[in-house]
């Protein structure tokens, strides 16, 4: 399988509803793909005792 990869440190920004929008991005290789690849994104925000979690199917 294609291993994990964590990004850079995200993009963290103070909405004025006081809400915050977090933003993170990775490149990946069509190469490096298997045919069907299950893209997931897990965040965890400890503080907050939050995590939340999306998966995709990505098809090269």
């Amino acid at each position: 399988g294609v291993p994990e990869k964590q990004t850079a440190k995200p993009t963290v920004t103070l909405r004025d509803d006081g809400l915050y929008d977090i933003l993170s991005r990775t490149a990946l290789l069509d190469e490096d793909l298997p045919e069907a690849a299950i893209v997931k994104c897990l965040l965890g925000i400890p503080k907050a005792n939050y995590n939340v979690s999306h998966q995709t199917v990505y098809y090269p």
